[in-house]
């Protein structure tokens, strides 16, 4: 679906230098409170460069509902590059709130799914036939790569539960009520086609955080998006760990197009990109930002959404670069680029439907935080 995003004036800079989008109503007089439980786990981290054909940016910053509640960040990003620096490989993860060390949990996800799937494209060649584009999207370790995410969730739950009978495997229904998440996994080619395409790959693990393009100021969504009514490629709100069958899509980036994914705490507000949230993203996002504005552009106010935030952005360069650059022939055909994600099938067993996740009490003790491993 495309989304149109029309100029709009409907944001501003707030006199504490924070923009706001509509209404800020009260949140300028937040008042941060340290999160109790989050060891060294910073409450914002930030991350941007430029590889081969792309430039890329990530955020992830504590919502002002925990800032003020005394909560860590939930969310988690984590960006690998390929050992042939071929490929950007990155990993949004929301950890789901009724669960209290679901900061854990998206930490582990994004470390593990990110390094599967480094792992597999480390020695994989640019790509120099675009009609394979597809096979080789399918035949990538996603399946498997969520499968030991889940599986060092519940290993990293076990670890922290004391006085626990090693012999009795741990219910992952018991460990989505101490650590729950949800995962949104891509890959982007560093190098375009020899018909000046950047190939992707992305798979909704869990949950709703959202995949959307950005092409000439409009939104193209990828995944399904909240309350939205389609259905896409979508595991619904269901967090890991848990079996899940990953059905990963393919697509191309024009230049001057970027893959944007997005925690809901972005993604709700932005929905299809035709409100004042998805304007004002486009207005500042249609060209790689600077690294600290970017950051500063992901955290506006906006009057009911406090929520955690993460955005990944990864833009196809344009040959020239972005300032003024000739783009190659396709991207003339930028309208209808709607088209260019098609959904493929992924190796791997299915995995059984299971009910929206919940909080069980009989998650016993919860494990203490683990200072290590996380995402900056």
């Amino acid at each position: 679906m495309t989304t149109g995003c029309e100029p709009a004036t409907d944001w501003w800079v707030h006199g504490n230098g924070r923009w706001v989008v509509g209404e800020a109503g009260r949140q300028p007089e937040t008042v941060a409170v340290p999160a109790e439980v989050a060891g060294t786990r910073p409450d914002t981290s930030c991350d941007g460069a430029r590889l081969g054909d792309l430039d890329y940016r990530a955020v992830t910053l504590r919502g002002l509902s925990h800032c003020q509640a005394g909560k860590p960040r939930q969310d988690a990003y984590l960006l690998r590059i390929s050992a042939n620096r071929e490929w950007l490989v990155g990993c949004v993860a929301d950890g789901v709130s009724a669960a209290p060390f679901s900061h854990l949990a998206a930490e582990v996800a994004c470390r593990t799914i990110t390094q599967v799937m480094a792992g597999a494209l480390g020695g994989q060649p640019p790509v120099t036939e675009p009609g394979g584009w597809d096979k080789l999207v399918s035949d990538l370790p996603w399946q498997e790569a969520v499968d030991q995410a889940s599986a060092a969730i519940v290993a990293r739950a076990a670890a922290g539960l004391p006085d626990r009978d090693p012999a009795v495997p741990l219910d992952a229904r018991q460990v989505r009520g101490t650590m729950a998440t949800t995962a949104v996994a891509f890959a982007v080619a560093a190098t375009r086609t020899p018909d000046g395409l950047v190939p992707f790959g992305l798979a909704v693990a869990s949950g709703d955080s959202s995949a959307l393009m950005l092409s000439r100021g409009r939104w193209h969504p990828l995944t399904t998006l909240k309350n939205s009514g389609q259905e896409i490629a979508s595991n619904a709100v269901l967090a890991l760990p848990r079996e899940v069958t990953v059905t990963p899509l393919s697509g191309f980036l024009r230049p001057g197009e970027a893959l944007v994914v997005v925690s809901d705490g972005i993604g709700d507000p932005l929905g299809q990109g035709a409100g004042a949230v998805g304007q004002f993203l486009a207005a500042h996002w249609s060209q790689p930002p600077d690294l600290f504005s970017f950051a500063g552009q992901a955290a506006f106010y906006r009057k009911g959404f406090t929520d955690d935030r993460t955005a990944t952005a990864v833009w196809h360069r344009p040959a020239d670069g972005p300032d003024g650059a000739d783009e190659p022939e396709a991207a003339e055909e930028a309208e209808g680029s709607e088209a260019a994600a098609e959904p493929v099938a992924a190796d791997g067993d299915p995995g059984e439907p299971a009910a929206p996740a919940a909080a069980p009490a009989e998650a016993a003790t919860a494990p203490p935080p683990d200072p290590a491993g996380h995402c900056h």
